[in-house]
């Protein structure tokens, strides 16, 4: 909520504080939970809001990378710690292909305009979507998981939107709101996820 007061203005001390602090308080609460792998993705996404913060066009594709290896991580996760046997119903199917082709349409949309970056958005918009899908496709304990991964990408999407397509209005208030919101989903989807009897115990994600 502070970070949303401080996200339209300048880069400031108070404005590094609030956003890295957001991310990694819920990386905290995954560590002592015993949930490594989803501490470490969260660890990751808090260090890529913190450059992006810092300097967002000269250290975009450091902080595109950091978030690049969050979502591997979010898909080792997802893939390792789906309860089995594995079955894609038609409503997982469904939100798979909702996920998989908004974030398809977006990147059509910014193609134009991406310029040199081309290479790395592209790759980090691949592995995004496999995220997203992976969460939708997955089977959790909670259905929050798959919220959070649709957040994420729609969160991703605007971003990618307002960067390479033009800015609109409140588009830093939704992003941030989007973002925030996925991460915590996620974080409670997961946590839930691994502490219902017959699903991976917390140990699984320490591995991941």
């Amino acid at each position: 909520m502070l970070f949303l007061f401080l996200e339209p203005g300048p880069t400031t001390t108070s404005s590094l504080v609030a956003k890295g602090l957001s991310v990694s308080l819920l990386a905290v609460v995954a560590a002592r939970q015993g949930a490594g792998g989803l501490a470490t993705a969260l660890a990751f996404s808090s260090a890529g809001d913190l450059l992006l913060e810092w300097d967002r066009q000269g250290l975009f594709v450091a902080g595109l990378s950091a978030f690049l290896l969050a979502h591997v991580v979010y898909i080792v996760l997802f893939v390792r710690g789906s309860r089995r046997p594995f079955a894609v119903t038609p409503a997982r199917a469904s939100a798979a292909l909702a996920v998989l082709a908004g974030g398809v349409a977006v990147a059509a949309w910014i193609w134009a305009g991406l310029g040199a970056l081309r290479v790395p958005v592209t790759a980090y918009m691949a592995v995004l979507l496999v995220m997203g899908v992976a969460a939708q496709v997955g089977r959790f304990g909670s259905s929050l998981v798959g919220v959070g991964a649709a957040l994420f990408v729609a969160s991703d999407s605007m971003i990618g939107v307002s960067t390479f397509g033009g800015p609109f209005a409140g588009s830093g208030t939704l992003i941030w709101s989007a973002y925030y919101l996925a991460q915590a989903a996620i974080t409670a989807g997961w946590l839930r996820h691994v502490a219902t009897p017959g699903n991976p115990p917390p140990a699984t994600s320490r591995r991941a």
